[in-house]
């Protein structure tokens, strides 16, 4: 995961060059720095999950194409956070198991420009690198919920290459503007869990990234 996030770091500084030298060639290059807030989930019918808090971090640089159109290219970095249900033994009760990655992503997105500088529908493809499941060691042998023998520690081993869909808004002044994305997971995020020799209650294990996230980004 570390060289994942050195060469997606050389990667943004490459993305800050192009983005200055434009800059001279147009006024409508702007290199974005942006923050905000997401809601992270797992749509899966193997167990029972819940969206979590989690924050992002990053920036990304608007280019205006045409008077209607203009692409969005960047770099964001994700902490991600849903929870399970899983019980301590077999007899105890159901509690909230916090699971958590980090990720990074790159993002390419059509922008339809209605009010210029100021409203824009956002549509594109990101591809997401991040680190396995983590969890609170003392959690690692609950059982999940609706299995006898699966455990938390089993399903640590996700997709560490996934392929999403964005889609969003963002509305505000030209160096100044709020966003609010919903990004769908294309592929199988539990896809590895099926090489393994795991209780699955003769089910293939299938889930989807599904996340909310909204922030704030200011354009130099």
């Amino acid at each position: 995961m570390i060289q994942f996030f050195k060469f997606f770091s050389l990667f943004a500084i490459l993305l800050f060059g192009f983005s200055a030298q434009a800059q001279y060639r147009s006024q409508y290059n702007y290199i974005g720095i942006q923050g905000g807030v997401s809601s992270y989930n797992i749509l899966t019918d193997n167990f029972n999950t819940t969206p979590q808090t989690g924050f992002t971090g990053g920036f990304s640089v608007r280019g205006g194409i045409v008077n209607s159109f203009d692409m969005v290219y960047g770099i964001d970095f994700y902490s991600q956070k849903f929870g399970i249900d899983a019980r301590e033994t077999i007899l105890s009760n159901t509690s909230e198991v916090d699971m958590s990655m980090l990720a990074v992503q790159v993002k390419l997105l059509g922008s339809l420009v209605l009010i210029h500088k100021h409203l824009s529908l956002e549509l594109g493809p990101a591809l997401q690198l991040n680190s396995k499941l983590n969890y609170d060691d003392r959690n690692e042998n609950y059982i999940i919920d609706g299995y006898n023998t699966l455990q938390i520690n089993d399903i640590e081993e996700v997709s560490t290459i996934n392929f999403n869909v964005i889609a969003g808004a963002t509305s505000g002044f030209e160096h100044f503007r709020v966003f609010a994305r919903y990004q769908y997971g294309v592929n199988n995020f539990f896809k590895p869990l099926n090489d393994e020799t795991l209780e699955n209650n003769g089910e293939e294990f299938k889930g989807n990234i599904s996340m909310l996230e909204a922030g704030l980004t200011i354009y130099f």
